[in-house]
């Protein structure tokens, strides 16, 4: 998924007080979140965020936090992955 972008409604993007031009545009990335799951199958405290440009980038970011944990990868509501540590296999 790529990152989202649009300019702001409500502002006069022919003139801006600072420099006479506003040409930004407003751009969103998405945000993933990663959760460890306990054995029990419960969240295991609070979300790690991660701001990766693609699902695939999300998923090379989260193997650094597999320890021994499954985790959920999460963008919105939108569930990604289901990883289990490999000697859990």
């Amino acid at each position: 998924m790529k990152s989202l972008c649009a300019r702001p409604s409500g502002l006069d993007w022919n003139k801006s007080p600072i420099s006479g031009t506003v040409s930004a545009s407003l751009c969103v990335m998405p945000v993933y979140k990663f959760y460890r799951i306990s054995h029990e199958g419960r969240v295991a405290g609070p979300p790690i965020v991660s701001d990766a440009d693609t699902d695939a980038a999300a998923l090379k970011q989260v193997k650094h936090y597999v320890d021994g944990f499954d985790i959920e990868v999460w963008q919105e509501a939108r569930i990604i992955a289901y990883l289990v540590p490999e000697k859990e296999r």
